[in-house]
């Protein structure tokens, strides 16, 4: 049977070398051997972040969530008062952390599929007390959008100067231009995005800004101290048994970025691969969900989008997200960041269009001729 082809937001697609390097990563954590690993992982993840001299970038083994977590809890102190603004699934989980630690927190909501009014950002921000954190999305991959990261950072390095700026850039981080020295204190992604290895691995880029808070009260913390994370990777180990095979694959993969040309590479990729979607879209006089969709993921809503979810697994053996929540089986979610390439656009594509004929959609064929302008650019990955 022909393989599974993932066109997911994440796990997207694996490469084949760091699957290798993960079954040979058989070698203790406390050795020299992983020590080196975590030297030469250290020095390749260093400018993906924009680390300066005085940053850090911090390895756990977790889920994405564990490492917003562990953002999240050396952020914040008892007392403090915080903002989260999320408008999707996965920016609510800033506001799960806050109630379950019951933090003082000053919420801006946008609906699914927009972004924030920055008039409104601006006028909570000017009214709020100090600040200790603010906590937001890149990108909202539920929903397929963007935020004005960037416009955001302004705002609150003007109005909050002193408050934390921690961004969750799962979907973001190898697809967005996003550094640290863009005034982000901390950068959030996981293994499965953009990094092409399996899930089980947290990114965290820490500001020296960061760093220099973590001996501040706190909210309790055990595992996701990352006082202690940070002094034992210093030392090139880690404070918990890590999972050694993924940052064996780790090393593959940001050898295999770095031989691309960086993350810049993956960048233009995701974005290439983005537009070529969306001419298809366009083709087929499918709308955008987003009003500011983004380059990781492009979500657009399909009558029975469930069905056709299924229908396009069993099918053309395509893999693609639906909704979750409340859009659970409105929307379809289609990835294209980290190693999706530009051959698994075209495969998605007219796999799309093949399954329009099936099931007898009234959507125009010929989509693939639209897209080819974008695709003809993309790097060869």
């Amino acid at each position: 049977m022909t393989q599974l082809r993932l066109m997911t937001p994440g796990p997207a697609v694996l490469l084949p070398e760091s699957l290798i390097a993960e079954g040979a990563a058989n070698f203790h954590h406390r050795g020299s051997e992983f020590k080196d690993l975590m030297v030469h992982c250290q020095s390749r993840l260093r400018p993906f972040f924009g680390l300066g001299p005085k940053d850090w970038p911090i390895i756990v083994t977790a889920s994405g969530t564990g490492a917003m977590e562990a953002a999240f809890i050396n952020a914040v102190g008892p007392g403090s008062s915080i903002a989260v603004f999320h408008a999707g699934r996965y920016g609510e989980r800033w506001m799960n952390f806050a109630r379950a630690h019951q933090v003082s927190t000053f919420e801006m909501i946008a609906p699914d599929g927009h972004t924030f009014d920055l008039s409104k950002v601006d006028h909570l921000l000017s009214h709020a007390p100090s600040l200790k954190a603010i906590f937001f999305q890149d990108n909202e991959s539920s929903t397929g959008t963007r935020h004005q990261t960037h416009e955001l950072i302004k705002l609150i390095q003007y109005r909050q100067p002193q408050a934390l700026i921690i961004v969750d850039a799962m979907t973001g981080f190898g697809v967005h231009p996003l550094s640290i020295q863009d005034g982000i204190d901390v950068l959030i992604t996981g293994s499965q995005k953009s990094m092409g290895i399996h899930p089980g691995l947290g990114f965290l880029g820490l500001s020296e800004r960061y760093l220099n808070q973590l001996d501040d009260p706190h909210l309790p913390r055990v595992y996701f101290d990352l006082r202690r994370e940070v002094e034992a990777q210093k030392r090139q180990v880690t404070a918990w048994t890590p999972a050694i095979g993924l940052i064996g694959a780790l090393g593959s993969s940001l050898d295999r970025i770095h031989s691309l040309g960086g993350i810049k590479t993956l960048q233009s990729n995701a974005h290439l691969l983005a537009e070529a979607l969306r001419s298809a879209l366009t083709h087929w006089g499918i709308p955008l969900f987003s009003q500011n969709p983004g380059d990781g993921v492009t979500a657009f809503p399909l009558p029975e989008a469930g069905d056709f979810v299924q229908l396009l697994k069993k099918e053309e053996r395509l893999v693609v997200g639906s909704g979750q929540g409340e859009l659970e089986g409105k929307i379809i979610r289609i990835g294209h960041l980290g190693f999706i390439s530009s051959k698994d656009m075209v495969a998605t594509i007219e796999g799309i269009e093949r399954t329009f004929t099936k099931i007898g959609a009234p959507y125009h064929t010929g989509a693939l001729l639209k897209a080819q302008f974008f695709l003809e650019q993309a790097p060869k990955l």
